[in-house]
């Protein structure tokens, strides 16, 4: 690939893409050193990827998505050691959000 922006430029999705297609080069130290569960942080990096990519198509995303795919960014990026504080928020206003969502439809069936 050959971007033709310099990578101060890049979206959010050329980012993605790199990182997905060179995971494996990037954290090979990490897997090697702490074996922190195999392919499975790559994997969870393509699920957010995947969601990242129908919201920039304007799929409709529900809060149970929006909260799977914050509670993997966090847990991706604790796994490498990145502080993500305001993501840490971020992901329990959702879930906060989430659980009133889920209180209110359990009342209505009722």
């Amino acid at each position: 690939m050959t971007p033709r922006r310099t990578p101060d430029q890049w979206d959010i999705g050329m980012l993605c893409g790199i990182m997905h297609d060179h995971w494996t080069e990037v954290f090979r130290r990490h897997y090697t050193e702490r074996k922190f569960g195999g392919d499975f942080p790559k994997a969870a990096f393509t699920v957010v990827k995947s969601i990242r990519n129908a919201w920039a198509h304007q799929a409709v995303l529900r809060l149970r998505d929006a909260y799977r795919v914050l509670d993997l960014m966090t847990w991706i990026l604790d796994t490498v050691h990145v502080p993500c504080a305001e993501l840490h928020t971020l992901r329990l206003d959702v879930l906060k959000n989430l659980t009133q969502e889920v209180v209110q439809t359990q009342m209505e069936i009722c």
